[in-house]
């Protein structure tokens, strides 16, 4: 992860490095390696994230830790007993998706569970909040989650139709990603990646050249398109 003065942030299964960068020299300035007690299989960092705030939050299996500070070279932590693999959110909300999803305040460090209904058995994906709404995705499809202006919650649920070419071609989501225009990306597990136009919930898939399907538009005929992150440059 790098953070808003630049610096990198490398979770381990140890412990956390920070690396400061200079890119103009274009090497590395500093480096400094905090080490965390406990089981390195089941306490490894899974994801860093960094709030509007300038908070550093880091996902572990066993809990979610908030960085208040650094002390005699250590990390000074808040533990939040909840586990995740996936961080995520804005001003007003930190997102924790794992087996269950969720939903931190960023001031006191109270939670709640919001877990949707397609998360019964499957854990957490992908994960991203887009204004007050939140898309989770796993193995069974994606689902979005908002809330009406009489606070009432409700979802959506998106997966493989075979009746309907506009759908998903699986359910296995990897990855999701909003672009600077607040359009969806969904990369899928052998499946290709996908714009989502939320007006209308349908979605766009873009099969690189030579990637070939027969005439029905269901089964791909060259090797499964594996698509694990997406990421929008300077240039869009």
């Amino acid at each position: 992860m790098v953070d808003s003065q630049n610096d990198i942030w490398i979770g381990m299964n140890y412990g956390l490095l920070k690396i400061k960068f200079d890119h103009k020299e274009n090497i590395i300035t500093e480096r400094h390696f905090f080490e965390f007690e406990g089981n390195a299989s089941s306490d490894a960092i899974k994801d860093i994230y960094q709030d509007v705030y300038g908070n550093i939050w880091i996902a572990r299996n066993a809990y979610t830790e908030l960085v208040t500070g650094i002390k005699d070279d250590k990390l000074v932590l808040n533990k939040i007993h909840i586990s995740g693999n996936i961080i995520t959110g804005d001003k007003s909300a930190i997102l924790v998706g794992g087996s269950k999803l969720f939903k931190i305040e960023p001031h006191d460090g109270t939670f709640d569970n919001i877990t949707p209904v397609l998360l019964y058995d499957k854990p957490v994906s992908a994960l991203i909040k887009d204004f007050d709404n939140i898309w989770v995705a796993n193995r069974r499809g994606l689902e979005y989650l908002s809330q009406s202006e009489d606070n009432e919650n409700y979802s959506t649920q998106f997966s493989l139709n075979k009746e309907f070419v506009k759908s998903l071609n699986s359910n296995n989501v990897s990855c999701l990603m909003t672009d600077s225009e607040n359009n969806i990306w969904i990369g899928i597990r052998g499946g290709g990646l996908y714009s989502l136009n939320k007006k209308a919930h349908k979605f766009q898939n873009y099969i690189p050249k030579g990637f070939h399907k027969d005439p029905s538009g269901r089964k791909q005929k060259s090797e499964c398109m594996q698509v694990r992150a997406v990421f929008e440059d300077s240039e869009r």
